[in-house]
């Protein structure tokens, strides 16, 4: 006679959480850091860690996440490395639970399944997309060091950071950098903290600098003198704010005469720096387009 086996799962008993330790590992002292407030901003890679994992933390939190309100009403806690070790979004897509293959599926079958004859087959060449390595790579640039040679990446360490940037780029309307920080929701940033995102300091800075098209400044050329200003400008913008350039008044004089005599205008050698410095001045600081220092990075 055959034994016979159960197929009836074993119950688990349903754990309570202890809100005033470390909501994951439980401890109030350890060596994975600070405990601190688990907030807004962290509660989607929870979420989303705790749905996916499948493990003893998840099963005890899981219904307890899906009030938010009430759950943050409790005021939990975290350990900074338990938060970054159990919602790192590398780690829990690694540990998500696989799809079962329908009952009554044989071997071979799986082998040789059926053509579906009822949709036309279509070549792409979309490849499929690469995964972002915040660890290695500066998430604005996509480089690993900068075009001056920069290898130093810096954390976000602050949710002000975090936010400072999830809100240019909905301000600039950026998808590239949209599609890197937006969460499994689609309606908030991801926890870049978590998921340790790392930048450049002049990439940051850079970023954060600026400004949409709609509002750089057009102007329209009336005199030989507009004309040879913008293209001063068209030649000086550039290195100027994205590379932080220096320039010497004198050469910017020789460079503003030159297209002066191209625009039709005699004996230029009389224009002197300080009118050049003045019609600079106008421009940047009354256009707004230096946020005032643009003027003093010319000697």
């Amino acid at each position: 006679m055959e034994p016979e086996f159960s197929t009836k799962q074993l119950e688990r008993k349903l754990l309570s959480t202890n809100y005033t330790a470390c909501i994951i590992c439980q401890k109030t002292d350890s060596d994975a850091g600070p405990l601190q407030k688990l907030t807004n901003h962290g509660y989607p890679s929870l979420l989303y860690a705790v749905t996916n994992r499948k493990d003893d933390v998840s099963y005890r939190l899981d219904n307890q996440l899906k009030a938010q309100c009430d759950f943050l009403g409790r005021n939990p806690l975290w350990h900074t490395q338990c938060r970054a070790k159990y919602t790192n979004r590398k780690t829990v897509d690694q540990k998500r639970k696989k799809v079962e293959k329908p009952e009554g599926t044989s071997f071979e079958a799986e082998l040789n399944p059926e053509p579906d004859n009822s949709r036309p087959y279509k070549k792409t060449r979309m490849s499929m997309p690469q995964p972002i390595k915040n660890k290695e790579k500066c998430f604005i640039c996509g480089r690993a060091r900068t075009t001056r040679g920069n290898r130093s990446l810096i954390l976000i360490a602050t949710y002000d950071r975090q936010n400072a940037v999830w809100e240019k780029a909905n301000k600039l309307e950026d998808e590239e950098i949209l599609h890197k920080i937006r969460g499994p929701d689609g309606n908030r940033c991801t926890d870049m903290i978590a998921e340790d995102f790392r930048y450049h300091k002049e990439c940051m800075t850079n970023y954060l600098t600026k400004r949409l098209r709609s509002q750089e400044k057009t102007t329209t050329a009336t005199t030989p003198y507009d004309a040879a200003l913008n293209q001063l400008i068209s030649w000086i913008d550039e290195p100027l704010f994205k590379e932080n350039a220096i320039f010497f008044v004198t050469a910017l004089r020789d460079e503003f005469r030159k297209y002066l005599e191209s625009n039709g205008v005699h004996n230029v050698t009389s224009y002197r720096c300080q009118s050049l410095i003045a019609r600079l001045r106008r421009h940047y600081e009354v256009g707004g387009n230096c946020n005032g220092c643009a003027t003093e990075r010319m000697f």
